[in-house]
């Protein structure tokens, strides 16, 4: 009985101080997803067939994928993404994972492809096309990304029905 009391109490507060409780509710970490990725890659213009993972910074968690003859490739979205936080109580700093897309899975092999960025959505969707010789800016820049977004695939015409 008295935690009801103290709970009505305390939404009378929140109210009279211009708070309601979905406010308080979107204080709390609200959670982003990895897009689901389709790509295709390449090498020198061929199809390349390989492993190629989704990673996440500071673990050792990925999502991979091996590609087909024709180089195409998917990896499904990540369950839901929330902040890490650093530092104590009042001076706490949150952000999220970084996630690259990288070719490759043993140590000096593993090349980074793509940066990752997350998205509101679970049913994002990111198209990519990546060729491993090829950085998109054409410099020697090691932060340059080897993909380029890839355009949506023309939709066939739809038949009328007799």
């Amino acid at each position: 009985m008295r935690s009801s009391i103290a709970f009505s109490l305390l939404l009378l507060v929140g109210a009279d101080a211009g708070v309601g409780v979905n406010a308080l509710a979107a204080d709390a970490d609200a959670p982003k997803y990895a897009p689901a990725i389709v790509g295709r890659l390449s090498e020198a213009g061929r199809p390349l067939m390989a492993n190629v993972c989704l990673r996440t910074a500071g673990s050792e968690i990925r999502q991979c994928a091996y590609s087909d003859f024709d180089g195409r490739f998917y990896i499904p979205t990540l369950g839901a993404t929330h902040m890490k936080y650093t530092g104590e109580d009042e001076e706490r700093v949150g952000a999220y994972p970084e996630l690259w897309l990288e070719l490759g899975t043993r140590g000096d092999a593993v090349k980074r492809l793509y940066p990752i960025g997350l998205v509101d959505g679970k049913k994002s969707l990111l198209r990519l096309d990546c060729d491993v010789t090829q950085r998109i800016d054409d410099t020697a820049d090691a932060a340059s990304p080897y993909c380029r977004i890839a355009p949506e695939p023309a939709q066939a015409p739809t038949q009328a029905r007799r």
